[in-house]
Formats: structure tokens, sequence, C-alpha cells
């Protein structure tokens, strides 16, 4: 059936293909290092928020998907006078959490205070990814040859 029918649903959009195309826009210089860092804030946030497990992976990994390809440039650019620089550790901090089990997501108690919630769970693929990401970095953005056992 063609989705473009009436009454017919679209797919819901890919994040992850969105993320990886407006990471290709910033090594374009399209879009700004400002807009990134408030994809990701934005993105952690809906994993931090959503009760929903799936779509807590799906921004995890749209994040990661994000920084493997803009990574560097975010961290190498205006490191001076970058007002968002400070908080690009955050960003591998939480994800080496989550990979851990050790990031929770928020919730409100009776009186409409924030209290930590259940831990954010994501799949050994997206733990995988996060372990990579965090790897590349600390090679400093360096790719890593896979190993051949040649």
């Amino acid at each position: 059936k063609d989705p473009m029918e009436p009454g017919q649903t679209t797919a819901k959009p890919d994040l992850r293909g969105l993320f990886h195309f407006m990471a290709q826009l910033y090594t374009h210089k399209i879009l700004t290092q400002k807009i990134m860092h408030y994809c990701i804030l934005g993105h952690r946030q809906r994993a931090e928020k959503t009760e929903s497990e799936e779509e807590a992976e799906e921004s995890v990994e749209s994040i990661c998907i994000l920084l493997a390809t803009v990574g560097e440039g975010m961290e190498m650019k205006n490191r001076k006078t970058d007002i968002y620089y400070s908080e690009i550790p955050g960003y591998y901090n939480w994800l080496h959490d989550i990979a851990e089990g050790r990031a929770r997501k928020e919730t409100k108690d009776a009186g409409g205070r924030t209290a930590p919630g259940p831990i954010i769970q994501v799949s050994p693929s997206v733990k995988s990814a996060i372990s990579s990401l965090i790897n590349l970095r600390n090679a400093g953005w360096k790719k890593i040859p896979a190993h051949t056992g040649h």
C-alpha cells in the first residue's frame, strides 16, 4: 500500500538517519555548533524523561551517531571562545554511565520535585556504539584499524 494515499499512516521518522544527515550538514558548515549542542541536549533530556525504553535508546543511539561524526570538530573548534565547550565532557560521561548501567531517568515525586528514576536501559548494540565512540575519542579521533586476525 502507498503511504501517501488518504487514510494511510506514514512511518515514524528515523532519528538515526536524521542525526546522520545533520552531522553531514555540520561538517559542511551549514549547521552551527550551537545547533549540535541543542540537538544533543534535547535528546539527552528526551532519553532521561521518556517512559519508553525504545525512545530513550533511539535518542542515545542518535547522539552517538552525531558525536561520532562531529565530536572531533566540536572539541577542536573555538576551545577558548565556545561557551558550550565545557559541556562536551559531560556528554561522554553521561554516555559512559549509560553503558555502565548508572545513568537514570528523571521522574517527579508526589511534591513535583525531580527525583532519580529507573536506569536508562539500552541494548548491547547501543552499548557497543557508546564504547566505540568513547574509544575513538580517547584515541584522539584516529580510526582504530579492525583486527583481521592475519
